[in-house]
């Protein structure tokens, strides 16, 4: 094989020479550059981006940090100033309720060094002190000024009292200024005596607070604006400069709003940074000269094994399987090496298994009697062998593999053109189905009789194409077409004579018996009795011939349910007294009238109750009803294989229930062949024929009805009946009304029709 892969080898290169001029600069370098080029430039990449990342990373964390304290911060500062305008608001309440205060300033005339303004300043004097109230201010229901308990830069606040100690109906808290100072004034009135007002300097307490708080950042207080309520705002910044960090933040205080000024350096932290840098940058570097004197290494190791079992690659690549890399070396390169040397082997081994089974099928196909065709999903043929293709009249099946279904060749016989027409169109309606089960279709060919059985090919859920089966089956045709003309034949033949003989017994018997003795007289009864169920048997042959043939003919007029029921039971009188079987007739009132062949339906009928009266015991019940239903799901059963093909679901349902031996269950699929009888205790004793229930089958396919049963051994059967709706009149004065028929015809009741 070596020596033949060369010439193409050599060509190939030959072939592939100007190709390699127009290669790029990265395509023409070797195994070992392409490994330490990407792995430098990784390296470099991932040395720079590390670095990156710890400046970007600990730029964040510091800001995380510094935003977090200060924020942390700005909050205890909020919530410091509020408990300081809550204990504000604490002091004037506690005053304004003081019994001391409201007696001192009941009292008229009082001055500010009268005894009660001393009273009134010894109450006010410990809340200011145990509250840390800056001044508080006590004024008569005129506005007048009793008691002023302030540092001296406060004092001049009572010279401006009616600007700022505006009286008060209830508690307040607002915000103002004086002489700039920023004040934050709480009233509480004294039940129409006066008002106590508490006053904090609150730059004095932003101050005093920060200090309290040791708070790291830098406070101070930038703004006061009284009478003005906006939402919490928050700004911040960071003095690359200075490094600082700066929040501005306003927040709402009374009546008005508060804004604060927060510094927090960051040069400690930057510091920690910026020597954390250095020192990743020196280590990034050190890695760096370390990794690539490893990765050379690396390349230079690995590239020797990869470069043999690169060669014997191209050399498999080539056509010539015999090489091997027969690499053995203990890592994953030399398990890739012997992985490859097995998969060239099982390779081999694989196609010399598909070109031999290749061979087979071929063979086989070649072979088989029945005709193969086989599609995919755009209807190309991808099997037509010479039986399908001798079956299809297709003068050469090799040449139309590969080839739509729309190019076979069209006979010049019509017969022939049509039969081919429904084969493609079978094969073709299987690429829409996803139900695996095979479709049976019996089709003319020209001259031939064949059996199509088409199927999807479905793989993990998903239709591949389409399969289908051709058999040729006209002999078996023509043999079942003879053995049914043959039956009908003989049954023919033999009817008259039977009939003859019947009559001859009849006759014989309804003369003079009296010099027959008891025997004879049995004897006769024995003949009369057999000469029926022969003439049975012959009835049933010949309907059997019939509906084979499709020679039967429907005669359909309006049938009453009621009276067919009725006709049937009255003939069965003497096998239901023989049995003495309990029978129970249930007719619902205003049955619809039928349009049915009268003969055929007293036919089915008389098959289901002779049933139910033969396999019931002495005794036994049998229970008829007739009733109309609307739906399928009121049947006592699902149907027997037949299909309810109208869209209207009202139909008449015919019931026969009876408490006999009942079927066995795996009788129960073939309780409708022909000639088939199940096994039970009466099975011997009442005979038959095995043709009652298929001709009974036949007749209801016949006539698009349905029929369905159920049964338990040893609890009896119940057998069902349903009729189309679509064939239904409901009729009332049934003696007295005629009927017309589809074509015109008048045609009288049912009863006078039978």
């Amino acid at each position: 094989m070596t020596s033949e892969v060369q010439p193409l080898a050599q060509a190939s290169r030959d072939t592939l020479a100007p190709s390699r001029n127009r290669q790029t600069f990265w395509s023409r370098l070797g195994i070992r550059a392409k490994i330490l080029l990407p792995l430098i430039a990784l390296m470099i990449v991932s040395a720079f981006g590390s670095n990156i990342f710890f400046v970007l990373s600990t730029t964040a964390t510091r800001d995380s940090i510094l935003n977090q304290q200060i924020s942390d911060e700005t909050k205890r500062l909020q919530d410091a100033l509020t408990t300081r305008v809550e204990e504000a608001t604490t002091g004037a309440e506690l005053l304004s309720r003081d019994p001391r205060v409201i007696n001192a300033l009941r009292t008229e005339e009082v001055t500010e060094t009268s005894n009660e303004s001393l009273e009134i300043s010894a109450r006010a004097q410990p809340t200011r002190n145990r509250l840390g109230i800056d001044q508080i201010v006590v004024t008569n229901a005129a506005g007048e000024v009793r008691t002023n308990i302030a540092p001296s830069f406060l004092e001049a606040i009572t010279v401006r009292s009616a600007e700022l100690l505006q009286p008060c109906a209830t508690n307040t808290t607002r915000l103002a200024t004086f002489e700039g100072y920023r004040l934050l004034i709480v009233c509480a009135p004294v039940v129409d005596l006066g008002a106590i007002y508490s006053i904090l300097d609150l730059d004095n307490q932003v101050t005093r607070t920060s200090r309290q708080l040791e708070l790291a950042s830098n406070v101070s207080l930038v703004d006061v604006q009284p009478d003005v309520i906006v939402p919490p705002t928050m700004q911040q910044r960071f003095d690359d400069a200075n490094q600082m960090l700066i929040r501005d933040e306003t927040f709402v205080l009374g009546n008005g709003k508060l804004q604060t000024s927060m510094e927090l350096s960051a040069t400690g932290i930057s510091a920690v940074v910026n020597s954390g840098f250095r020192t990743n940058l020196i280590g990034s570097g050190f890695t760096l000269l370390l990794l690539g004197a490893a990765g050379f290494l690396l390349a230079r190791s690995l590239t020797l094994p990869i470069l043999k079992l690169s060669s014997v690659a191209q050399a498999v690549a080539q056509g010539d399987l015999s090489q091997r890399a027969n690499l053995h070396h203990e890592d994953e390169i030399g398990q890739l090496g012997r992985a490859f040397d097995q998969a060239t082997g099982q390779i081999t081994e694989l196609l010399e298994d598909q070109a031999r089974t290749a061979s087979e099928r071929k063979v086989i196909l070649q072979s088989i009697a029945d005709g193969v065709l086989a599609i995919d999903t755009n209807e190309r043929i991808l099997v037509l062998n010479p039986a399908a293709a001798t079956l299809l009249e297709q003068p050469e099946a090799e040449a139309l593999i590969g080839k739509a279904l729309t190019e076979l060749h069209v006979p010049n016989d019509p017969a022939m053109t049509a039969g081919l027409q429904q084969v493609v169109q079978q094969v073709r309606n299987e690429l829409t189905e996803t139900d695996p089960t095979p479709i049976e279709e019996q089709i003319s060919l020209g001259r031939r009789i064949v059996q199509l059985r088409s199927a999807p090919t479905i793989v993990d859920g998903v239709v591949t194409g389409a399969v289908m089966s051709i058999q040729d089956v006209t002999r078996a045709v023509e043999l079942d077409r003879a053995k049914s003309e043959f039956i009908a034949t003989a049954s023919h033949e033999l009817r008259t004579p039977l009939a003859s003989l019947r009559g001859f017994v009849d006759v014989f018997l309804l003369t003079s018996t009296d010099n027959l003795n008891e025997s004879q007289h049995m004897y006769l009864q024995t003949i009369k009795r057999q000469t029926n169920s022969l003439t049975q048997l012959v009835n049933d042959l010949l309907e059997i011939a019939r509906l084979e043939r499709g020679d039967e003919r429907l005669e359909r007029r309006w049938v009453a349910p009621a009276s067919a029921i009725e006709a049937v039971l009255s003939g069965m009188t003497g096998a239901i007294s023989q049995r003495d079987v309990q029978l129970s007739v249930e007719l619902h009132d205003d049955l619809p009238m039928i349009w049915f062949d009268s003969l055929h339906l007293r036919m089915i009928l008389a098959n289901l109750f002779s049933n139910a009266v033969k396999y019931v015991y002495a005794g036994g019940i049998v229970i008829i009803r007739a009733y109309t239903i609307e739906r399928s799901d009121q049947l006592p059963t699902p149907p027997f294989q037949l299909e309810w093909e109208r869209s209207n679901e009202a139909s008449l349902l015919i019931t026969v229930e009876d408490n006999g031996v009942g079927i066995r269950t795996e009788d129960q699929p073939r309780i409708f062949e022909r000639f088939f009888r199940s096994e039970n205790p009466l099975s011997v004793e009442v005979g038959g024929t095995g043709l009652g229930l298929a001709i009974t089958y036949e007749l209801v396919k016949l006539h698009d009805c349905q029929i369905g049963f159920r049964s338990s051994e040893g609890n009896g059967s119940l057998f069902w009946l349903r009729i189309p709706a679509s064939t239904i009149e409901r009729f009332t004065e049934l003696d007295e009304q005629t009927y017309n028929t589809p074509n015109g015809a008048d045609i009288s009741s049912p009863d006078t029709m039978n």
